[in-house]
C-alpha cells in the first residue's frame, strides 16, 4: 500500500469513527507534541492528534499502552497501528492490532 492511500484510510477512520490518536513512537523522543502535531498537518491530520505516552520509564510499547490505558479509562475502544512488535502486540491486544 502506498503511503497516500495508507494515508487516506487513516483520515478516513479518524472522521468516521471520531476517533483520536495518541501517539506511542520513538519520534516522541526527539520532538514534542506540537512539533508531531506539525507533521500530521502535511496530511490533515493534525486535530486528530489528541497526546502522546509519556517517554519516562522502561519497557516494552505494549507495556507502555497498557499502563497508558490504566491511567485513561475513558478510552473505551482503541486500535494499535505499528510496524514493528508484532509479536507482544498480537500477545496482548489481538483483537486492537493492525500491523
Amino acid at each position: 500500500m502506498r503511503i497516500y492511500e495508507a494515508v487516506e484510510r487513516l483520515r478516513k477512520i479518524c472522521h468516521e469513527c471520531n476517533a483520536e490518536i495518541i501517539i506511542r513512537s520513538d519520534w516522541r523522543l526527539y520532538f514534542p507534541l506540537s512539533r508531531l502535531k506539525d507533521y500530521f498537518r502535511l496530511h490533515n491530520l493534525d486535530m486528530y492528534v489528541k497526546g502522546m505516552i509519556p517517554v519516562e520509564g522502561k519497557g516494552y510499547r505494549d507495556e507502555k499502552i497498557k499502563d497508558y490505558l490504566n491511567l485513561h479509562d475513558d478510552i473505551g475502544r482503541f486500535v494499535i497501528l505499528d510496524d514493528a512488535y508484532a509479536d507482544r502486540f498480537k500477545k496482548n491486544f489481538l483483537d486492537q492490532f493492525v500491523m
